[in-house]
């Protein structure tokens, strides 16, 4: 295994100071013996103890300074295990159980201990294009979070990736290479690549200010190092990708109602805990006709309206609102601090908005949505999430007008006059 074959080097030098520190000893045991033989020959006595004492006294110091030296070697060993055991730890017991962000700061804060970094960035690889996404950051100057999701350029971590072993250098590199705005300047510059099953998914870019920050750093343990990040932070990436799928509606890729109802939950316990209690809004949503209009065009095309919706409610609403697909064709919205006034106004502009734009079936028809919308209050309707849903959708059930169309069809020419055409 990589951890115990990680380790070997430490022990060689151990090892080899141990050899050393003898040989020294047993060289200065021997001149000293010679000149003794010398001196008494011309009976300097005196002169011999003193250089006898001399020869003991660096015999002495040889021997204390090669056991410090041993000692620290093994100190830096034992800081090697601990840190390489302490992410197998990670990896077995939160490896499948954290997200990414969690993953990737755990990781960094337990390497710190053997790899005295000053920043650390996370690329993710597209295995399709081998282009990085800046994905993650440690330790950043200014600017460089503004850096994640795009797409960066790293020749250091180019090289990482093509030749899929760890990669060092001390060129300067000024505000890493994202071109942020921190001014910091970085000597010592370390790419270790993350490999998986399918080849090289991410590279870790650590950087130092200091020359040497990482030259004590053996390729057996950047190799071990590289291995353990992979396993923990592709276990935490699989975590990630299975709570999406349990939370995330796949037509819409909005939050489901159970994560509705959890974040819901949350803010009415904070609520409820407050003197003054602020004002809170449920809207509950649904598209006029959709039924008729699955049968009329298919449910592909109906689950592309179905995004088309959900996109344009995310639109509308304010920035602290939240937005989620419930069962069927019915979306709900949170109104956090929204009381009557401002309910009934982000809701009017919800259904001015969707109803006035277009969504395009093919070249020659579209079609402007029309929807259904009710409105629960937090306090005079109810203090939880049950009794403000079922309000909700309750008066959402009463604002159907019952008529027998309910989509409004028309040629795309005619979009502006709004001429209806059937």
């Amino acid at each position: 295994m990589i951890h115990e074959t990680s380790h070997e080097p430490a022990r060689t030098k151990v090892s080899a100071s141990s050899a050393l520190t003898v040989l020294a000893c047993i060289s200065g045991l021997g001149l000293a013996a010679l000149f003794i033989v010398d001196l008494l020959e011309l009976g300097r006595a005196y002169s011999v103890a003193a250089l006898l004492a001399a020869f003991i006294a660096i015999a002495a110091a040889v021997i204390l300074l090669s056991r410090r030296s041993g000692t620290e070697a093994e100190m830096e060993d034992r800081s090697i295990h601990e840190t390489l055991g302490a992410l197998d730890d990670a990896q077995r017991f939160l490896g499948n159980k954290i997200s990414s962000g969690d993953a990737f700061r755990l990781f960094c804060s337990r390497i710190r201990a053997v790899l005295p970094y000053d920043a650390v960035v996370l690329f993710d690889v597209d295995t399709a294009t081998s282009t990085f996404v800046f994905a993650d950051c440690i330790g950043e100057p200014a600017g460089w979070n503004a850096h994640k999701g795009r797409a960066a350029a790293d020749p250091i971590a180019r090289t990482a990736l093509e030749t899929k072993r760890p990669h060092q250098t001390t060129m300067i590199v000024r505000d890493g290479t994202l071109a942020a705005s921190g001014g910091d300047t970085y000597f010592a510059n370390l790419a270790i690549p993350l490999i998986g099953k399918s080849g090289v998914f991410g590279v870790i870019r650590f950087y130092g200010r200091e020359r040497k920050a990482f030259s004590n750093a053996s390729q057996e343990l950047l190799d071990a190092i590289g291995e353990r990040a992979a396993s923990l932070l592709a276990g935490s990436a699989s975590f990630q990708r299975s709570v999406q799928v349990a939370s995330i509606d796949a037509a819409t890729d909005l939050p489901n109602e159970r994560v509705f109802t959890t974040v819901l939950d949350h803010q009415l316990a904070l609520l409820s805990r407050e003197q003054h209690r602020k004002p809170l809004a449920v809207v509950s949503l649904d598209i006029k006709g959709m039924g008729s209009f699955n049968e009329s065009h298919g449910y592909e095309t109906g689950d592309r309206l179905m995004r088309f919706v959900g996109d344009q409610i995310k639109r509308a609403v304010r920035e602290m609102d939240f937005v989620c697909r419930s069962r069927g064709d019915e979306f709900l919205v949170m109104l956090p601090t929204a009381a009557e006034p401002i309910a009934i106004e982000v809701v009017e502009r919800l259904l001015s908005t969707i109803g006035g734009t277009a969504f395009v079936l093919d070249a020659q028809r579209s079609v402007k949505p029309t929807l259904n919308a009710g409105v629960a209050h937090y306090g005079q309707d109810g203090e939880r999430s049950p009794e403000l849903l079922a309000v909700a959708r309750e008066r959402r059930f009463q604002s159907k007008t019952g008529r027998s169309e309910s989509v409004v069809w028309f040629p795309r020419s005619d979009a502006r006059s709004g001429r209806r055409s059937d």
